[in-house]
């Protein structure tokens, strides 16, 4: 089999999953170097006070085949409880304009000894939220008014690559025509392993 074939087969894979609604990860496909690397779905803990995001954002997660949703929390110390007991790979921390205490989680995030991934959700996206957030430990922010909340697909199926293949990460999200406001680590996944 050639490269070429290769590529061809995984572009009829994203054909036929994205009939069915289903978005494959890159690099989805197994290889022998694959061979003992962690291969199940990114663990992701949505933090939102709003049903509507909640229902928009675990339809997304859904579709997907890399990541496993573990829970959706409203309240701050709840998701506290849940960031510690279920060490979620990825967080993703709905901001909204109107409320923006759920900031103060993000410092919390940030001091775990083995801390997730931050993404952050929002509608707004004034550059004075993006620097306050990435100065409290968020590593990548999503404007919620754009198609697919801003690239989330893109960005977890990343943060999925990074996982699976921590000898060659693509942490570099402008490769997906995205902005991340820090790097994303590959840190979390060092330490589990």
């Amino acid at each position: 089999m050639t490269q070429h074939d290769g590529a061809d087969r995984t572009e009829e894979r994203g054909r036929d999953s994205s009939n069915r609604g289903h978005v494959g990860a890159p690099g989805s496909l197994e290889r022998a170097s694959d061979v003992g690397r962690p291969a199940g779905p990114l663990g992701v803990l949505l933090v939102t006070a709003s049903g509507e995001v909640k229902q928009q954002v675990l339809l997304i997660l859904r579709r997907l085949d890399y990541t496993k949703p573990l829970g959706a929390s409203r309240r701050m110390q709840e998701a506290q409880r849940w960031i510690e007991a279920l060490q979620p790979d990825a967080v993703l921390l709905h901001v909204a304009a109107s409320d923006r205490a759920v900031l103060s989680l993000l410092p919390t995030i940030r001091d775990l000894r083995s801390p997730p991934v931050v993404v952050v959700l929002s509608e707004e996206s004034s550059d004075t939220l993006k620097q306050h957030c990435r100065e409290s430990g968020a590593q990548v922010f999503l404007d919620m008014t754009r198609p697919e909340c801003g690239g989330l697909p893109s960005v977890l199926a990343t943060l999925w690559y990074d996982r699976r293949h921590p000898q060659r990460p693509a942490y570099n999200l402008e490769h997906i025509g995205l902005q991340s406001i820090g790097r994303v680590s590959t840190q979390r996944q060092t330490a589990r392993g």
